[in-house]
């Protein structure tokens, strides 16, 4: 049990002004309290913030209690806490919460005290039980707001989620290109090395990024900039950084000759990304930990709109379709240059197949593959596919293996073009790739 006395505001929170719209609603309530008991309104007994690890839902909770001035209890759950202890320490603080009133009580990962996996075993049961009973049970708790976190909020038990009860609910998705921006400016304001920088492009290369690994972004790129005693951050720098960030806590090691299979590998993605869709994306064969090479694309990096506002929620057929392709063009590059496979497009394979049932479950491949039967867990992080009856990946497979080798050869000498450039820099970034297309263009005519 703890009782936070740093305050936070509005401020402390870039981009999401749908969210901040709907916190202010609560915060409101809290503020003008008194009178609005006088008409009737009471405050919500619960609100649950959901979304991505790293979207700001913590921050958010603490940014409701530092602009609404009411006490804020966070419980704190350890590994060595039994279920004794913890259902003792959830009445103390609700206890202390409610002779505080009006107040907040905060659950960091609500997951964690009711598992996903285990919320019907009786230990979480009895919880449950627990806390619903000091949210609306026997005990008053007019006045306070439970604000719980999680990163699975469809999956929580729908004894804490109906009316009366936790029924307040704000969606944090992962922050869109207007709010990355907004984000990216709040972590490098009044920092001189980061005069230089283009926000606006970092934005656009991150797509996928949550406001922590945006945070981690710029500190690890400041921190390597530090570390070769320069006194100012460019652009490229942060570039350089982004693939690491993507993939998750693994550094890069020193650069070693790209092998011809990676560089054929990773022209062969490009190519049929390109021929497809007539854009440029950045292209590595650096080796990051276990990870030898990769596009941009892929990472969901880069858009060419300098204006670019809004990002689809919805993939069309089409773009699905492309992406299909795209994975399996460094299968065909292999196959096409050197003539046999290698164990780089065991991760390709494995992305097709995911992208080909989910296709097939939407009624993309047919009337036949709607609603494909696979066997779910009660963790969405278990999933398990298998599939029964008719199994597209192989017919799939088949069809657009034979449509990535025909843009391949159909753009082989551009391909060949590439390679080159690549085998020579190792990493060339998208400007760089439309400069040598560009170039490639003009040798041609």
């Amino acid at each position: 049990m703890n009782q936070t006395n740093q305050t936070y505001n509005l401020n402390s929170i870039a981009g999401y002004q749908n969210e901040k719209a709907e916190a202010i609603k609560i915060i409101n309530l809290f503020k003008h309290y008194d009178e609005l008991k006088k008409l009737g309104v009471s405050i919500p007994k619960g609100l649950i913030l959901s979304g991505h690890p790293g979207v700001g839902k913590t921050l958010m909770a603490k940014v409701i209690a530092g602009e609404s001035n009411v006490p804020f209890y966070q419980y704190e759950s350890t590994e060595d806490e039994n279920s004794s202890k913890r259902i003792t320490n959830l009445k103390k603080i609700y206890e202390e919460a409610r002779k505080n009133a009006p107040s907040i009580v905060f659950i960091d990962e609500l997951d964690e005290i009711l598992p996903l996996r285990n919320y019907r075993s009786d230990t979480t049961s009895t919880i449950l039980k627990t806390l619903l009973t000091e949210i609306d049970g026997v005990n008053s708790s007019d006045g306070v707001l439970t604000i719980a976190t999680t990163n699975n909020y469809m999956y929580l038990p729908y004894a804490i989620k109906r009316s009366g009860r936790m029924d307040k609910h704000i969606e944090f998705p992962l922050p869109e290109y207007n709010s990355r921006r907004e984000i990216l400016k709040l972590y490098t304001k009044d920092n001189p090395l980061l005069n230089k920088i283009d926000i606006s492009k970092i934005a656009r290369k991150t797509q996928g990024f949550s406001g922590a690994d945006l945070k981690t972004l710029i500190n690890e790129t400041l921190i390597e900039v530090i570390s070769n005693n320069r006194k100012e951050v460019t652009t490229k720098d942060v570039d350089k950084t982004i693939p690491l960030i993507f993939l998750k806590g693994i550094r890069q090691v020193t650069r070693e000759e790209p092998s011809k299979r990676v560089c054929y590998h990773e022209v062969g993605h490009f190519i049929c990304h390109y021929a497809l869709t007539n854009k440029p994306s950045e292209i590595s064969v650096e080796k990051i930990g276990e990870v030898q090479g990769y596009t941009s694309h892929f990472l969901g990096m880069g858009f060419d709109d300098e204006e670019y506002e809004v990002e689809e929620d919805f993939e069309t057929q089409t773009e699905m379709e492309n992406s299909a392709i795209e994975l399996l063009g460094g299968y065909a590059s292999e196959l096409i240059f050197t003539g046999e496979l290698s164990t780089g497009v065991s991760s390709d394979i494995t992305q097709f197949g995911e992208l080909i049932l989910k296709m097939a479950r939407i009624g993309m491949l047919g009337d036949e593959y709607v609603f494909l039967s696979s066997r779910p867990t009660m963790n969405p992080r278990d999933m398990k596919t298998e599939v029964k009856g008719n199994d597209p990946r192989k017919e799939y497979f088949t069809k657009y293996l034979a449509k990535a080798k025909e843009l391949i050869n159909q753009n082989k000498d551009l391909a060949l073009f590439i390679f080159d450039k690549l085998m020579e820099k190792s990493t060339l970034d998208e400007e760089e790739v439309q400069s040598y297309i560009e170039e490639f263009n003009n040798k041609k005519k």
